[in-house]
């Protein structure tokens, strides 16, 4: 199986699928998931798993069929059916064989006609479909930013809020926020905020106290919230170390800086923290 990561398409966002077997895949920054898009933009599920089928789009590389086996070659006489005796001159048996090879010549012209018109069908089709995903995404039409449409809905809010320095259970984690910068800066010249926008960083540690390993993904865990309860992704960055992220063994933990793009002014930031998508999670305040 094709290692999903292979690629890095880069932000979050919706990709042509790698896979070949729909228009769009959602990439969500570190990997690809389940949630694919039509050429009529309607979303979907279906489990990334590559397969080696070649995909409707031009950029992927092209495959190439088997060698065809050559045919046996017959020596000596043709056998004949018991009781028929050619004719001495030969003649009919000559016209027969080259009506035969007249009918097996127009049969392979003909289905290389309609084979032809198939892939010439296809091929435009794929294209059109391209143009189209693609002119979707650039107009808005299709958010590239913005999750599929088909996942499920988020998990209520939590009652509770935390400060700085606590600690919270959530799922299978224990989460403790150590602090936040506002702004959070970069001394990557193209990793900039948008004109109105600044970063905000939080430090943030997930500790697994279970018996067994478990996964954590920063981009489903992970959101900031505003004093209108609106609510920001995970935003990817230059900024180091790496949101927490990956396997953690049973007893361990892992800590970084989770960093979100906020509009200037924003105020009543909390960071809500999801052990998995389906637990309604903890509020930590960041003021």
């Amino acid at each position: 199986m094709t290692d999903q990561r292979a690629s890095q398409p880069g932000a979050a966002g919706w990709k042509k699928d790698p896979t070949g077997r729909h228009f769009g895949r959602y990439w969500d920054g570190s990997a690809w998931t389940d949630h694919v898009v039509n050429a009529e933009k309607v979303t979907s599920t279906d489990p990334y798993s590559p397969r080696p089928e070649p995909s409707i789009f031009p950029d992927s590389p092209p495959t190439t069929a088997p060698p065809r086996a050559a045919a046996p070659t017959v020596r000596g006489p043709v056998p004949t059916a018991p009781g028929w005796t050619p004719e001495s001159s030969g003649k009919r048996s000559k016209e027969g064989g080259v009506k035969v090879w007249k009918i097996a010549l127009g049969v392979m012209l003909g289905l290389f006609a309609f084979v032809g018109v198939c892939v010439a069908v296809i091929a435009n089709g794929a294209n059109e479909a391209v143009k189209q995903i693609e002119s979707d995404l650039a107009d808005g039409t299709l958010d590239s930013t913005s999750p599929p449409a088909t996942a499920p809905a988020p998990a209520p809010a939590p009652s509770t809020v935390y400060k700085i320095g606590d600690t919270a259970k959530t799922g299978d984690f224990e989460v403790t926020v150590y602090g936040s910068k506002n702004p959070q800066t970069t001394t990557n010249q193209f990793d900039k905020p948008a004109a109105g926008n600044r970063y905000v960083s939080v430090d943030v540690q997930i500790a697994n106290r279970g018996q067994r390993q478990e996964t954590f993904s920063s981009f489903i865990g992970f959101h900031l919230v505003d004093s209108a309860n609106r609510q920001y992704d995970l935003k990817i960055t230059t900024v180091e170390p790496k949101a927490p992220e990956g396997q953690i063994p049973a007893g361990g933990a892992i800590r970084g800086l989770a960093v979100f793009e906020v509009p200037d002014g924003t105020t009543g930031m909390r960071l809500r923290v999801q052990g998995n998508f389906t637990s309604s999670g903890a509020f930590f305040a960041l003021a």
